[in-house]
Order: C-alpha cells, then structure tokens, then sequence
C-alpha cells in the first residue's frame, strides 16, 4: 500500500500503521485482525523532467511535463524475523 503525505505527517502515519499492522494489529472498529506490516518504507517525491517522451512532438523541449517520481529509498522499520529487501523471485 502507498500513501502521499506531508512531511509532517510521516511520524503519525508511520506509528499509526505500526498500531494497526503490527501492535496491536487489530482493527479497533471491530476487533478483527489486520494484515500483517512486513517492513516500512519512505520515499519522497522529486519533480524530474521535461523528458523529451513528455514532449509533444517527443523531442527534447523545455515545454514537456515535469513528472514526479519517488526518489532517496529509507526503510523506516522492519517486522522482526523478516527478510529486507525480499528475496528475489528469479
């Protein structure tokens, strides 16, 4: 799951992800249990660009479209007993 949030609300997102993923890992609306957090991972969003495939006309241009894109990887917390990063499928 991704969420877009301000800087100031990654503390508060984080821990209340950790609550209701982890510890306790219950719904409080009805006591049920959630899916289980494996790890947390921050990203940011940097505007990049023009590229020239954002260009009308797909050449090189300052007209093109700024695209923001999630750059700087930091793993914030990882479930005890889980591997990071997962292993890889091929």
């Amino acid at each position: 799951m991704e969420h877009v949030v301000e800087d100031g609300d990654v503390v508060d997102l984080a821990r209340a992800s950790l609550e209701l993923h982890y510890k306790p890992g219950r719904n409080p609306a009805n006591n049920k249990p959630t899916a289980k957090l494996l790890y947390l991972i921050l990203n940011r969003l940097q505007p990049t660009g023009p590229y020239w495939w954002s260009t009308p006309g797909l050449e090189e241009s300052p007209k093109g479209a700024v695209v923001w894109e999630w750059r700087g990887d930091c793993l914030l917390w990882v479930r005890p007993g889980v591997d990071y990063p997962p292993p890889d499928p091929d």
